[in-house]
């Protein structure tokens, strides 16, 4: 995170008045076993003793208190501790990075905890883990049309594995953009995997995809203090592009951006970067600000009889601090991240607070496909879609299409629509969303790219 300069000043008279920290030497000698003590001490309610392991400028930003209530929150939104598995440690120059897998009732997550050479903790990110989740083709998908390998995007630390998706007679090709947070490429959430069923789907169409791990998902360890929209989708967005453009199969073909959820706001802003982009594909994207559509997201949850997902009145407190210190214009890049939405820094919300997705869409001068469900509750037609709709809908080539019985992964469901639906065993994208984008995209007259 980035400091001021008096709170650097501050931080200087800290140490001169306390001197040197000593090493935390067990944490040194036997780091696998940090995973185990750090759970151990948020169970047995030892907030101090926590935070006695995190390093002093850590310290100086998270109370006891702030700590209790974070665990508490998760505990409460998530469910008690099952597991807490062994570390694997790696090393990054001085630094030792210890991940382990925690499941919780509801979640399973892949811990990432950063060592000094004090042996102090400087950071602690979790990424949802969904290796154990199985996962089998849904029935409008024909594997012997396609192949799909592995692939690398960006270069140096800025790399993140890939899936690409190549027909054997490939018409054109799309990008595909997550929602928000640390997403892997499938965009996995609970028992879904919404990004696969598409590539696939779309793939047995005779459309190339890539799709690829969120660098919050590839390098936890290491996401940058001053993330923007740059390091979380346009940068490897346009490394995807130069993928395809560099494959004889489908170099000149037109290539699409498919954004899902957040990924669907950030995609006009692609679209604006990368003229050659062809179209663009909106699935449930979202136009009202993140951090109040984070909000809203939990006043609905606690309307449901089941209150397994109810959030606590302090949790929506502390929320609408943070979005109100996003708004504000005292927010700057010494802004600490311990005050601001989902932990995320600074610099993140002073680049998504300064951009417009609609009024970008309005000035790309492309075709675009916009697709909503209408029981989804975390962007919904009334707070979402009709912003599309009012900036949008008299601009030729935009074509709107709601499903008045799907939720936020296009699947069909009745009543009101609630976390439970992402438990599904077997659940898969609608094939009737895969057709109509497929068919949308199939009958575009478009030029050829000569890139």
């Amino acid at each position: 995170m980035a400091f001021s300069k008096v709170a650097s000043l501050l931080q200087s008279l800290v140490d001169a008045v306390i001197g040197k920290e000593p090493k935390i030497q067990w944490t040194l000698d036997n780091p696998s076993t940090v995973g185990k003590k750090i759970v151990e001490l948020l169970e047995a309610g030892s907030y101090q003793d926590l935070r006695n392991l995190l390093t002093r400028r850590i310290r100086w930003l998270l109370s006891t208190n702030k700590l209790e209530t974070s665990w508490k929150s998760v505990l409460d939104s998530q469910g008690k501790v099952v597991s807490v598995g062994e570390g694997e440690v790696t090393k990054s120059g001085d630094v030792t990075i210890v991940r382990f897998p925690l499941v919780l009732e509801k979640i399973a997550v892949k811990v990432v905890v950063r060592i000094s050479t004090s042996g102090y903790v400087t950071s602690i990110r979790a990424v949802p883990d969904h290796s154990n989740v199985p996962w089998s083709p849904p029935d409008y998908v024909d594997e012997s049309l396609f192949e799909e390998s592995e692939v690398t995007l960006g270069a140096d630390d800025r790399d993140v594995p890939a899936s690409l998706v190549l027909p054997h007679s490939p018409c054109a090709a799309i990008i595909m953009l997550q929602g928000s947070g640390a997403a892997d490429r499938n965009s996995s959430v609970g028992q879904l995997k919404p990004f696969k069923d598409l590539a696939w789907g779309l793939a047995s169409k005779g459309i190339a995809s890539v799709r690829f791990d969120k660098a919050a998902f590839a390098h936890a360890e290491r996401l940058s203090e001053n993330i923007t929209l740059e390091d979380e989708y346009i940068y490897h967005a346009r490394a995807a592009i130069a993928l395809l453009r560099s494959r004889s199969e489908v170099a000149g073909l037109p290539v699409f951006i498919l954004g899902h959820s957040l990924g669907g706001c950030i995609a006009p802003r692609v679209g604006k970067e990368e003229p050659s982009i062809a179209g663009l594909v909106i699935l449930a994207g979202l136009t009202e600000a993140l951090q109040r559509s984070a909000i809203r997201q939990m006043k609905y949850i606690n309307t449901l009889k089941d209150k397994t997902y109810h959030v606590s009145e302090a949790v929506l407190d502390a929320a609408a601090k943070q979005a109100e210190l996003v708004e504000s214009p005292t927010l700057s890049l010494s802004t600490p991240t311990s005050k601001l939405p989902f932990a995320v820094p600074a610099s993140y919300w002073l680049d998504i607070r300064n951009y417009n997705p609609v009024s970008t869409a309005a000035g790309l001068g492309k075709p675009m496909l916009i697709m909503q469900g209408g029981r989804d509750y975390q962007v919904t037609l009334k707070d979402d879609f009709e912003g599309w709709k009012k900036g949008l809908d008299e601009i030729m080539g935009i074509e709107f299409k709601v499903y008045d019985d799907m939720n936020h992964m296009f699947r069909k469901g009745k009543g009101m629509s609630s976390p439970d639906e992402y438990n599904v065993v077997g659940g898969h994208v609608d094939g009737d969303v895969v057709e109509y984008i497929s068919r949308w995209i199939t009958q575009l007259t478009l030029p050829r790219s000569s890139s």
